[in-house]
């Protein structure tokens, strides 16, 4: 009876740490203490055994790497091997023209990035549209029930651009996944509309930098020719 008491212990000990380590984790991939780099990539090509090159995206704020922008091509190593490993194995390979949430830093040993977390994958172009695509191997219950609310938080954080993060969130004990007290997971109606929301919203914010970019540019470029004609003029 007492072994029995000691291998309980153990093991809610053991359970206890995964998940506070899981939690860890997540929070630590929204904060951009757990990698350099993170963004959304598209997969353009194999180089050599789960050595991909990928194409940018969208560079999310928790990036720390200063010249990871839009467009460029970086290589990713490992990505196959933990998207595998993400998904119970169940999943089909990597595929070119696939695309990724990715958590990544630059390897020591090789080349290009390593994946330091669970890679994600979507469907979209841009982040705050983009669908994360439930690929899990759904024989295996225990990984369903981790994986499935965890991928609403990060539905949630990825069309916000990286502004919602897991303060946001509450779970309970039925395994009900809220935001911002609107429940988000088990889908329904309400919160697709809470999702639908979010991403009217940031792509307003989208449309307003670009205008104000714009106007930027329009009000430098005025400057810095009435300084031309100016110098013109005192030259004269």
């Amino acid at each position: 009876m007492k072994i029995l008491k000691i291998l309980f212990v153990l093991i809610f000990v053991f359970v206890y740490s995964f998940n506070t380590f899981a939690a860890t984790a997540d929070l630590q991939v929204m904060a951009g203490s757990w990698q350099e780099v993170l963004i959304l990539g598209e997969v353009c090509s194999k180089i050599d055994n789960d050595v991909w090159l990928v194409k940018v995206n969208f560079v999310f704020p928790q990036t720390k790497k200063l010249f990871v922008f839009k467009n460029m091509k970086i290589i990713v190593n490992g990505l196959e091997k933990y998207w595998l490993k993400s998904t119970g194995k169940s999943a089909d390979g990597i595929t070119i023209g696939e695309k990724y949430f990715l958590s990544l830093s630059e390897s020591k040993d090789v080349k290009g990035y390593d994946v330091m977390y669970s890679p994600i994958k979507v469907n979209g172009d841009n982040y705050w549209d983009v669908d994360v695509v439930n690929e899990i191997d759904k024989q295996n219950k225990i990984l369903v029930e981790h994986r499935e609310p965890g991928l609403a938080v990060w539905q949630i954080f990825i069309n916000s651009g990286g502004k919602e993060r897991m303060h946001s969130f509450n779970f309970n004990k039925d395994g009900d996944v809220y935001w911002k007290g609107n429940k988000i997971y088990p889908e329904d109606l309400y919160s697709k509309q809470c999702l639908d929301e979010l991403r009217q919203k940031e792509l307003k914010n989208v449309k307003n930098r670009k205008a104000i970019n714009t106007t930027s540019g329009f009000l430098l470029f005025s400057i810095l020719i009435l300084m031309f004609k100016r110098k013109i003029q005192i030259n004269k």
